[in-house]
């Protein structure tokens, strides 16, 4: 019977930061891979958040549902967020719009998956 680690770890891991005063996150370059999840820090303001999204960093935007739906993410701190693959295959460029301004500089772990 084969063990967890018989297998290779195929998940890749990127900062997003929010600058101290902003609520518009970094861009992440996801590369080959699409967005499986988000580890939120111990320490933020906002709640919710928009994710934009794009296939080259210049031309991001929201990010729909086919239901016409805006993605967003209903969190709070140290909490671990995952993500629906329907929703978030083909986009290589992607970031967070906050509904709060952070008081302090946030750094977000978004763990991506090919």
């Amino acid at each position: 019977m084969a063990n967890t680690n018989d297998f290779i770890d195929m998940r890749c891991q990127e900062t997003m930061t929010f600058d101290s005063g902003s609520v518009t996150s970094s861009t992440v370059d996801l590369g080959g891979t699409y967005l499986s999840g988000c580890i939120m820090p111990a320490a933020i303001s906002g709640t919710v958040y928009t994710v934009q999204g794009g296939i080259a960093e210049a031309t991001l935007g929201g990010v729909y549902n086919n239901s016409g739906t805006a993605l967003t993410v209903s969190t709070s701190a140290s909490r671990f967020v995952t993500f629906d693959p329907k929703d978030v295959r083909g986009f290589r460029y992607m970031r967070f719009i906050s509904d709060t301004t952070e008081s302090a500089s946030r750094s977000i772990t978004i763990i991506g998956v090919p």
